[in-house]
């Protein structure tokens, strides 16, 4: 009887492990497949921005459209050049989120610096962009227009100005690597 009893009890159990193993197995090509899917995806993902300062779509993947590299262009045109003693460490901070890490030391210096200009001569910044030329392939925009200074609500100058933004591709995230002004040929 005991014997009989063993017998019973050791083939219910293998037909646990059976169960078990079956279920295992199942899961192992469960997690395969789920791993190959997600594995077929990079790179292949796309975010289409919509932010309510553009006015056109754009989409941004492993490359750069045109359409976004411009408009991300404007935005931070605006906030280096479009700047009064009020807004100008806002707009540094907000443009500092933008920086590649590498870049990050010096321009935070030069905008520190340029802020304090601002804020002790009472400096107004206003540019008006008249051209933009792209290259989507260099991640470089090069915007042209006319620059107005105002020094204590008083205009001081105005005058035509290119200036370049440079930028890197992190991750599918666009950050400035550089922004000059382009010096005309003499």
């Amino acid at each position: 009887m005991k014997t009989q009893s063993l017998a019973q009890n050791l083939n219910k159990n293998i037909q646990w492990r059976n169960r078990l193993l079956i279920a295992l197995a199942g899961l192992f090509i469960l997690n395969v497949i789920q791993g190959a899917s997600v594995f077929s995806l990079i790179g292949r993902q796309k975010t289409i921005v919509i932010p309510a300062t553009f006015d056109r779509e754009f989409t941004v993947s492993s490359k750069f459209s045109d359409s976004y590299l411009e408009q991300m262009a404007q935005y931070f045109a605006g906030l280096l050049l479009n700047v009064t003693p009020a807004t100008c460490a806002v707009n540094a901070e907000t443009l500092l989120r933008h920086v590649a890490s590498e870049n990050y030391a010096a321009v935070k210096e030069q905008l520190v610096e340029q802020n304090k200009e601002i804020e002790k001569r009472g400096i107004s910044t206003a540019f008006y962009i008249s051209h933009l030329r792209v290259n989507a392939k260099g991640l470089w925009v090069e915007l042209k227009g006319d620059l107005k200074i105002l020094i204590a609500n008083t205009p001081m100058e105005s005058n035509a100005r290119t200036y370049k933004f440079q930028f890197a591709n992190r991750n599918g995230l666009l950050k400035i690597k550089t922004f000059s002004e382009v010096q005309k040929d003499v």
